[in-house]
């Protein structure tokens, strides 16, 4: 007997892990950066990459900032639009963890503000 093979969608999670991991190695982060920035366990970070783990909106959006991306972003499944964010991409060089946060928070302002004159 010969069993049908499935054309298996991603996961909303593993899209969102997938995109995680992307933007995490294309600027440079650890998964142990990004557990201290989002105060998780660094195995959690793996699971929200292996997409084996939903993560919650609070700290989807704080990746997003820290990104420098839309949350939206860390829906996408286009390859190329993906690639395109990457190469306007900040590159982490030895930051802290209070300098992560800062970035994020900075980042937050600066799309708020464009947000804002752009109404």
């Amino acid at each position: 007997m010969q069993k049908e093979i499935e054309n298996k969608e991603p996961k909303l999670s593993e899209i969102i892990g997938r995109n995680i991991k992307s933007y995490r190695r294309a600027l440079g982060f650890t998964q142990n950066d990004l557990a201290k920035f989002l105060e998780v366990s660094g195995p959690m970070i793996t699971y929200y990459e292996q997409g084996t783990r939903d993560i919650n909106m609070e700290n989807l959006q704080k990746l997003a900032d820290l990104f420098n991306i839309e949350l939206a972003d860390l829906l996408e499944e286009n390859e190329h639009i993906i690639s395109l964010n990457h190469a306007v991409a900040f590159k982490k060089d030895s930051l802290t963890n209070k300098d992560l946060n800062a970035i994020a928070e900075f980042r937050k302002i600066v799309k708020n503000y464009i947000k804002l004159s752009e109404e």
